[in-house]
């Protein structure tokens, strides 16, 4: 067989061709008309590179993909391919607004799968909130779901061979496709991105990416590539979790944003539904805030959100979340709280220290803040989350408009508790 044969049906239309600019065309035609091997691969991966920024690494319309292999095991050589398509920042895969990682492995999976055609790809996630909505290519171990008995033993960080799919976990052979006929498959660790010095081999794990085969495959060489691409994977959600940063942290404070309270409240509220736990809303206002910036300057009104900031996350659990939500407005989401421990957490605030040395061109002079709060409670005071911000966030103009410095605590009869300090 032609050594070269599998990269000429890969620059003659086993890639989308016709989605790049014609000056790709023509250095593939020229690429493949020398027959030089090398070049061929050059050019494929600039083309690959190009398809992926555009988000459309796939084979033309009607054609079967292709990819390179290697002759003598009928594994896909993937390292150029997934070399191209890693150095390609912008390559469009998941939702790039929504942290939920379900969204993100889903695109990736789905994007994988033209790379490996006589491959099948699956990710199985530890946690099942971190899935979302159904997915194809990813799933979750339901806690009351039947699992083989490899999956108990298997040590962390472990990768594992099954000579046979009888024993794939049930929630992925549901999944499987009619077509190839896989006769095998391993399962690779998928390490978490957010985890410190994550790694094959790293104890942190946050699921299992699952690489089948058909019997010209043998154990060896589906396992390197069943790791090459888990760590793909858990590099383009590395990227993505960074992208997902910027745009979701406010840049003075530190905080997440309201970008980030709009779409992760509702994923928190999903929580609290499957584990049939309470979920505490507060929102927080700055009181008299702007009389700080009108005497003491921009700056100092600065400094004052920043201790605002760090002083809310001080009095709260590593669990809760605090977003700035705008202006002098925060919003603190309590996961598993409900009414008597939600007033333990705002006789905290209440007492709470808010002082800020306003700087020398003052004397050197104090300046005391207090905040109005507002609490909702899920979910005896709201089933989603529209409900309960604007019930906590009419609450804190009631606390503003009453004398500031307190909370107010939603009832459905209107008969609003108040707490003092």
């Amino acid at each position: 067989m032609d050594p070269n044969h599998d990269l000429k049906r890969l620059l003659t239309g086993g890639l989308a061709l016709h989605k790049v600019g014609p000056h790709l065309r023509q250095a593939a035609r020229r690429a493949v008309r020398s027959g030089d091997r090398r070049r061929m691969r050059d050019v494929a991966d600039v083309i690959i590179a190009e398809l992926a920024r555009r988000g459309t690494p796939r084979p033309a319309a009607g054609q079967q993909p292709r990819t390179v292999a290697d002759a003598r095991h009928g594994v896909p050589d993937v390292d150029h391919i997934l070399a191209a398509m890693t150095s390609a920042q912008d390559l469009k895969v998941g939702n790039a607004v929504s942290g939920a990682a379900g969204i993100l492995l889903e695109s990736v999976a789905s994007l994988l799968q033209d790379l490996v055609p006589r491959c099948g790809l699956f990710i199985l996630l530890f946690d099942d909130t971190e899935l979302g909505p159904a997915r194809h290519w990813v799933c979750s171990l339901a806690p009351t779901a039947e699992y083989p008995a490899w999956l108990g033993r298997r040590a962390p960080g472990q990768a594992v061979f099954m000579p046979t799919i009888a024993e794939l976990p049930r929630a992925i052979a549901d999944k499987l496709p009619g077509g190839p006929d896989f006769t095998k498959a391993v399962a690779v660790p998928l390490v978490d991105p957010a985890a410190p010095d994550a790694g094959i081999g790293d104890a942190r794990e946050a699921g299992l990416v699952f690489v089948l085969a058909d019997a010209a495959v043998d154990r060896d060489d589906l396992l390197q590539l069943g790791a090459k691409l888990s760590r793909f994977v858990t590099h383009r959600w590395q990227v993505h979790r960074d992208l997902d940063r910027k745009i979701h942290v406010d840049a003075l404070t530190g905080l997440f944003n309201r970008g980030f309270l709009d779409n992760h409240c509702p994923v928190l509220l999903e929580r609290a539904r499957r584990s049939e736990t309470p979920l505490t809303l507060i929102m927080a206002d700055i009181d008299l805030f702007k009389s700080i910036n009108t005497e003491f300057g921009l700056l100092v009104g600065d400094r004052a959100l920043q201790m605002i900031a760090r002083r809310l996350q001080e009095e709260l659990r590593r669990v809760d979340v605090v977003c700035r939500r705008g202006g002098e407005e925060f919003a603190l989401m309590l996961p598993e709280t409900g009414p008597q421990a939600a007033r333990e957490v705002i006789t905290r605030l209440l007492h709470a220290p808010f002082v800020l040395p306003a700087g020398p061109d003052t004397g050197n002079r104090k300046i005391q803040l207090t905040m109005s709060y507002g609490v909702s409670i899920f979910p005896d005071d709201g089933s989603n989350y529209e409900q309960l911000h604007n019930h906590a966030q009419s609450l804190m103009f009631l606390s503003r408009d009453r004398g500031r410095n307190q909370c107010q605590y939603w009832r459905n009869d209107g008969n609003h508790r108040r707490q003092l300090p």
